[in-house]
């Protein structure tokens, strides 16, 4: 595994409760030695030399920071990841973002050093096959991931076929948590969450400045089907006239699209795609003369590359429905600023987006779970120990909680909508509480 040094540790003032004991973890570690006295059971800190320290029980009265060791056996954690093909941009922010995570975690969890072994994927099948490689060949015991609905059906399929823990990061098709696959843990959001809060920003805010003729474009896989069913159920009844229409996700022409958005003539045209294809829409709708008061993209569209591919021109004013932005206010995610200051530090460049602390924020979860299980990573003793974390909103370096529900779920979830500025900044721009000072929706005219 690539070495990492040590970035941004995960947010203080929250906590993991596993059996009555208190770990948290601080956004700027500490210095001290080992033997030094601390208060709470599970806090870190680093030593003079970056390593890493952990308080320990010593007495029911007496706490002090020891060398955070790793005695167990030596754990290894598949990644299966696009690393290659249109996609992998995207696989590796997922990539540094994991890395960094466990970097800041001190390397372990749950008594066991943990090594990270990658496979390439960009499509069910080979996700598959990649996934019995890694458990085959490179004896892997648990799976953390991956970017899209496509690999993490195979993931999780073929992980289930060999009882390997799968811990889903990014994909966010619904029916990857329902399908009763016991295996399959996701601690992101699900399309649902996208569509509801979409629509929440359509329905509460945006159709007051505009208009309620929406039109909807998605891509046609399960994830952008799934989104928009919701949307288009939420926004009827909302009062709101709605159009509808689909491309391939790969698509390297979409005009056909454009043109039927352009005749619906849309007071706010709503795209759900991946990031290629999104940035492609915006470039044809320039050329075709096709410009709607409000363009919101769902799920990718906040990276500097779309802003750099279409312009300024273009791309000021377009809104996206994403996680969340370092441009937020600090009560909303106290932790996302400063993981995007390491990312920069350590890269020499700005994340693409929210992949890479969408990705930090993933691992971290994972790893506090591997830490609660006392490093049992079967399905069952993984699954028991999940529920037994209780994080609120806030307490995730995103802004994000902990709360596993009955299909192993994260429902402690919330998103925002940014909004492309001239000077290639996204500030949130919804719901208010995410708002800094003067930054609100800002239309054309």
């Amino acid at each position: 595994m690539k070495k990492i040094t040590r970035g941004l540790a995960v947010l203080a003032a929250t906590a993991l409760l596993v059996g009555g004991s208190t770990t948290s973890y601080s956004a700027d570690l500490p210095l001290a030695k080992s033997g030094d006295k601390c208060v709470k059971v599970g806090d870190l800190a680093k030593n003079a030399q970056g390593g890493v320290l952990e308080c320990s029980k010593v007495t029911s009265k007496s706490s002090i920071y020891k060398l955070k060791t790793a005695s167990g056996p030596r754990l290894k954690i598949g990644v299966v990841v696009p690393q290659s093909g249109v996609q992998s941009p995207e696989g590796n922010e997922v990539r540094r973002g994991y890395e960094m995570a466990l970097a800041d975690f001190g390397g372990s969890a749950g008594g066991r050093k943990i090594e990270l072994i990658y496979g390439d994927a960009m499509t069910t099948p080979v996700a598959t096959s990649e996934t019995v490689r890694l458990i085959t060949q490179k004896k892997v015991e648990m799976f953390v991931g991956t970017y899209s609905t496509g690999i993490s059906l195979g993931v999780r399929d073929a992980a289930a076929r060999y009882s390997k823990t799968f811990v889903e990061t990014h994909a966010i098709t619904d029916s990857l948590t329902t399908a009763g696959a016991t295996n399959y843990f996701r601690v992101g959001p699900r399309a649902v969450d996208f569509a509801k809060a979409s629509a929440e920003f359509l329905a509460s805010d945006l159709v007051k400045k505009t208009g309620k003729k929406v039109f909807l474009e998605h891509e046609n896989g399960l994830y952008g089907t799934s989104v928009v069913d919701t949307q288009e159920k939420l926004l009827t009844d909302a009062g709101l006239t709605v159009g509808r229409a689909k491309h391939s996700a790969g698509a390297t022409d979409v005009t056909d699209s454009v043109l039927a958005a352009k005749a619906f003539n849309p007071d706010i045209w709503m795209i759900t795609s991946y990031l290629a294809a999104n940035t492609l829409f915006l470039k044809t709708a320039d050329a075709l003369n096709f410009r709607p008061k409000a363009i919101v993209l769902v799920g990718a569209g906040d990276a500097k590359s779309l802003f750099d591919a279409v312009g300024a021109k273009v791309a000021t004013g377009v809104m996206v429905l994403a996680y969340t932005t370092p441009l937020v206010n600090p009560t909303f995610a106290p932790s996302i600023g400063k993981f995007w200051a390491a990312y920069e530090a350590k890269f020499k460049t700005k994340p693409l987006g929210t992949v890479a602390s969408t990705g930090y924020t993933g691992m971290i979860a994972a790893l506090r779970m591997i830490d609660a299980a006392g490093g049992k990573v079967d399905p069952a003793s993984f699954g028991a120990a999940a529920k037994t974390i209780s994080i609120p909103l806030g307490g995730q370096p995103n802004g994000f909680g902990i709360k596993m529900d009955a299909d192993r779920q994260n429902t402690a979830i919330r998103l925002l909508a940014v909004q492309w500025r001239a000077d290639g900044t996204v500030p949130a721009v919804w719901p208010d509480a995410a708002q800094l000072p003067g930054e609100v929706v800002k239309l054309a005219g």
